[in-house]
């Protein structure tokens, strides 16, 4: 995927997790069920910037987005070594994706597709665990964002990774 493409992208899914809707209270933030670009997507930011998104654009979808996704920034984070890895940390559980790292904006960006080292079944199973999660963290080398749990159930029932 081009850089500029990531970033149109990246910049779509942040207009839409910056929706109100997200918010239930000042300074409380929980997962939502939304669409996204023609498909069903279910994530969450928090009041710091930190972002976690799956989703599945179908057909109607430019070319490099159709499939399934997740997408996510880290503002804290500066840089991200190419060879690193996300960490997703259910429960104090580290599961380590493989992801496409891009600078944006003053922080971290990634997304992740399906592929044979962690293909699509695999990332079903992140989100099971999600949906029961007491605590998650995302990490990228030594930055880390905890993310909130609450309406994790709800927007992760069903398959937000299902295309249309």
């Amino acid at each position: 995927m081009s850089k500029l493409r990531f970033i149109a992208a990246l910049a779509a899914l942040s207009f839409a997790l910056a929706s109100p809707a997200w918010q239930v209270k000042a300074g409380e933030w929980r997962w939502a069920k939304f669409s996204h670009m023609g498909g069903p997507a279910a994530g969450v930011v928090t009041g710091e910037g930190a972002q976690l998104t799956f989703n599945c654009y179908g057909d109607s979808a430019p070319s490099p987005f159709r499939g399934p996704h997740l997408m996510g920034l880290l503002p804290s984070a500066k840089r991200a070594d190419p060879s690193s890895v996300l960490e997703i940390l259910i429960d104090n559980r580290a599961v380590q994706i493989p992801v496409e790292f891009m600078e944006y904006d003053g922080a971290v960006a990634f997304v992740w597709r399906p592929d044979p080292k962690f293909d699509l079944g695999r990332m079903k199973s992140v989100i099971t665990d999600l949906r029961g999660a007491r605590q998650i963290e995302l990490r990228v080398t030594d930055v880390s964002a905890r993310l909130p749990v609450d309406g994790a159930v709800e927007a992760l029932s069903g398959d937000p990774l299902q295309c249309p």
